[in-house]
């Protein structure tokens, strides 16, 4: 939030921008555009330089609280006013997230403590506009501290909140700067005619510098970042808004047509539009984001290349996948392999997703597939037995080349439990297991092949036969 203030005229304004409005950061490289909630882990100076730019003005003062210390101000000052459509629980203080304990009454013109006032600076679920309705809350709580303080009209009173929030508050704003500051104010008190109520002598004007919500394809983290794009014509008009407030010699540019009506209450005219007549930046994808980084011309659907052909998740590039023929090098080209055609590819077919280097299947579960095409295409496997698709094969059955199940054969078992449970035979004289017992055994109630005890030997004779029929001699 940037506070203007003027001294002459005592007038302030309150300019928020969104923490995630995506402007260029002012201590990165080339001013790289990011979130500008990110530019204050870079430090205070870098939030500085970066609205300094953003608004083309100069800022001489720095206030910052963590939450303990709003809480203390509030508390220190004996609480504030505020006026709130909804009733809420919010969470406390606490820096652990997730403590919904402070309960906010709805009302106009009601008395909150610290919590209460944090909690309600804080919340933004509750509104349909977020955190826009959030701005304009934070506002109405730093009003209302400014309008209690000044009730006081006790310089002591006033150090001894500062002293209360302690250590959670930073500002490069002295201590004689403000005494100097107060005092001056309460000379000025004396030629107000409302000295009575010398919180209103200020005039409070709040405004936001307006955007639209977007976002920008971080290739790092591989997710789309939620940002605020500021319309430009907001910038300009609150940038005017804030010069104009310093500079009393300003060019008014407001309608010079005026009108009263005593029977209305007067609305001074707003600083800044909601909405302005400006191209829209289409949120990023991964497309997108590698087609402009690469030179290329996204019109939101498709990638233009000034040459070459647009790689999936790499950009434009001067080579064609049909150049490579293994998946090192096309891989290391910027293209895709696709695995199960062995081919080099800008783009993975249908039912194939890229992880960026290969094009991976996609599978829904095994039991969606109802016939045996579709089953093992996706390199499911086909049960031919309940004529289902199966992750794997179940026990007792292995996989042909196609994909199908197929039972196991007796020799396909090595022990003899397994070929038992199997429904096969064990052949305990060979230790093998068979389909069937041989000749001369016969299976025992367990399936194992013993001799059978009515086994017959029988004696083969072989008579030869001389070329005069007559016999020789038998052999056994």
């Amino acid at each position: 939030m940037v506070v203007t203030f003027n001294p002459i005229s005592l007038e302030i304004t309150m300019t928020s921008i969104a923490r995630d409005s995506y402007v260029p950061i002012a201590c990165y490289a080339g001013k790289s555009s990011d979130k500008l909630g990110h530019a204050h882990v870079q430090g205070i100076q870098c939030t500085i330089d970066t609205i300094e730019d953003l608004l083309d003005i100069e800022i001489d003062y720095y206030f910052e609280s963590n939450f303990a210390g709003v809480v203390s101000i509030v508390d220190a000052l004996g609480g504030i006013i505020i006026s709130n459509p909804y009733e809420f629980v919010g969470q406390n203080s606490s820096d652990q997230r997730g403590h919904y304990t402070v309960w906010v009454p709805a009302g106009e013109n009601i008395p909150v403590n610290g919590e209460q006032a944090l909690a309600f600076a804080r919340e933004r679920h509750l509104y349909a506009s977020g955190d826009f309705q959030r701005q304009a809350n934070q506002q109405q709580v730093i009003t209302s501290i400014l309008k209690r303080a000044m009730e006081t009209r006790d310089l002591n009173k006033l150090l001894g909140v500062l002293d209360a929030a302690g250590d959670n508050i930073k500002t490069n704003i002295s201590v004689d700067e403000l005494i100097d500051l107060f005092n001056y104010v309460m000379e000025k008190t004396k030629r107000y005619y409302g000295s009575e109520n010398i919180e209103t002598m200020f005039k409070i004007v709040g405004s936001r510098v307006t955007g639209y919500n977007s976002s920008v394809w971080s290739e790092a983290s591989q997710l789309a970042l939620s940002i605020v794009r500021p319309y430009e014509g907001s910038i300009k008009d609150n940038r005017e808004a804030i010069n104009r407030n310093l500079n009393l010699n300003s060019e008014i540019t407001a309608d010079k047509y005026f009108y009263f009506d005593a029977a209305n209450e007067f609305y001074a005219p707003t600083i800044s539009n909601e909405t302005y007549s400006e191209k829209i930046i289409q949120a990023e994808t991964p497309q997108s984001y590698w087609c402009n980084k690469t030179g290329g011309s996204w019109d939101g659907y498709a990638c233009a290349c000034p040459v070459g052909d647009f790689v999936e998740n790499k950009g434009c590039s001067e080579a064609v996948a049909s150049d490579f023929y293994d998946a090192d090098s096309c891989i290391g080209a910027g293209f895709i392999w696709n695995e199960k055609l062995e081919n080099c590819v800008n783009i993975c077919p249908d039912g194939y997703s890229s992880d960026g280097k290969y094009c991976k299947l996609i599978k829904n579960s095994a039991d969606s597939y109802k016939d045996r095409e579709s089953c093992t295409a996706v390199d499911y496997k086909w049960n031919e037995k309940n004529e289902e698709c199966v992750e794997k094969c179940p026990d007792g059955t292995t996989s042909d080349i196609y994909g199908v199940c197929k039972a196991n054969g007796a020799s396909s078992y090595n022990d003899k439990d397994s070929c038992l449970a199997n429904k096969f035979k064990w052949d305990e004289t060979t230790a093998i297991c068979v389909s069937s017992c041989p000749v001369g055994t016969v299976a025992d109630s367990n399936g194992v092949c013993k001799k059978s005890e009515s086994s017959t030997t029988y004696s083969l004779i072989i008579r030869y036969v001389k070329e005069d029929n007559s016999e020789a001699a038998p052999s056994y």
